[in-house]
């Protein structure tokens, strides 16, 4: 499995690849930025990704759907980092077709969760084709919005 780890600080993109490789990853390229990230999703056969809200070049949400727009990367699982938590961004995220979104700050294990449940809806048989699959936070704001709604 390849994983690309994009994210402007060296440090995070160290503790993203340890945690990708416990978890059974054995190629992991990293960017930071998006131009990098590019380049790197076209000249890879990448199984996975992992963002932040913010990088240099265009924001998270921009790269999701830039992502999700080219034919060879719109079906790879997303995994979005930010501290940004309010419904309108999770909402923001889900809409532009994030697979997973983590709260941070995090622990590893719970990064460790996040990595497991978006490899599992990859590898799900069942699961309809391009249907990305949900974190437990994108399943409570979709809730939480659809709560709103009709209230």
């Amino acid at each position: 499995m390849k994983c690309l780890v994009i994210h402007r600080s060296a440090t995070m993109r160290r503790i993203f690849s340890k945690v990708l490789r416990e978890s059974g990853c054995a190629e992991i390229t990293e960017a930071e930025e998006w131009d990098e990230a590019a380049g790197q999703l076209l000249d890879h056969a990448i199984d996975l990704v992992i963002t932040e809200w913010s990088i240099a070049g265009m924001d998270g949400i921009e790269l999701v759907k830039e992502i999700r727009a080219r034919e060879g990367t719109s079906k790879i699982p997303i995994l979005i980092v930010s501290p940004r938590n309010s419904r309108e961004d999770v909402m923001l995220a889900v809409e532009a077709g994030v697979s997973g979104y983590l709260l941070k700050p995090f622990t590893a294990e719970t990064l460790r969760l996040k990595l497991q449940q978006l490899l599992e809806g990859k590898r799900d048989d069942t699961a309809e084709v391009g249907d990305p699959p949900q974190s437990d936070s994108t399943q409570e704001a979709l809730s939480g919005a659809a709560t709103a709604t009709e209230g």
